[in-house]
């Protein structure tokens, strides 16, 4: 079931399991808004096993919600050693999959996390971060990193897209970032951040980076 936050309209994905048979108080990952949602049903006309929903989130780039405990901070590390330690280390790969269309694939043929010059837009994605973070049973998987104009003119951004891929190719999700700036001069540089709601962590192998064509 989806249901939103009542400030922000921040969309969610839960199961009935998830907010309980008595209801729960929910805090919103993007506002902190807290709210009672009283109990779900699975079986209201709505597809549990469909993939869930990325808020929509219009913080801050630089912003993550709230000081993660210490218990949530070790869930979430152990999530990411599971990954590693079942072969599904994540790295940016380069065509192997299809390309969905309309848009066009960022490479990463050097060391460390700065893309090649994307040749179509003259963009490079730089410093790129990945955080895992546990907030009232909802994990967020979160990329966020730079978008630089190498060029000599002012250059509109695309829309940029991250697509999360298991150990066999397949599609897991694809969703767009929300960028600082959608026009950049010559040198300039922007913040972008990508947010995955409740991501099945064990099943990631791999993640790519797109812009949209113009």
């Amino acid at each position: 079931m989806i249901i939103h936050c009542p400030e922000c309209n921040a969309r969610y994905t839960l199961t009935s399991q998830q907010i309980g048979e008595h209801g729960r108080t929910m805090r919103c990952a993007k506002c902190s808004q807290t709210w009672f949602q009283p109990p779900i049903e699975d079986d209201e006309g709505v597809d549990v096993g469909a993939p869930p929903l990325a808020p929509q989130v219009g913080a801050s780039l630089g912003q993550i919600p709230e000081t993660i405990s210490p218990i949530t901070l070790v869930v979430a590390v152990l999530s990411l050693l599971a990954i590693i330690a079942g072969g599904g280390i994540w790295w940016w790969t380069g065509n192997q999959t299809p390309v969905p269309q309309n848009y066009s694939p960022v490479t990463f043929t050097g060391a460390g996390e700065t893309s090649d010059i994307h040749t179509d837009t003259g963009l490079i994605l730089s410093e790129i971060e990945r955080d895992v973070i546990e907030d009232n049973n909802v994990t967020i998987l979160l990329f966020r990193g730079k978008v630089t104009n190498t060029n000599e003119v002012t250059t509109l951004v695309p829309e940029i897209r991250v697509q999360l891929l298991n150990h066999k190719g397949m599609e897991i999700d694809f969703w767009p970032a929300e960028i600082e700036k959608k026009q950049l001069e010559p040198k300039q540089e922007a913040k972008w951040v990508v947010r995955f709601l409740n991501p099945p962590l064990d099943q990631i192998s791999k993640y790519k980076a797109f812009f949209k064509k113009y």
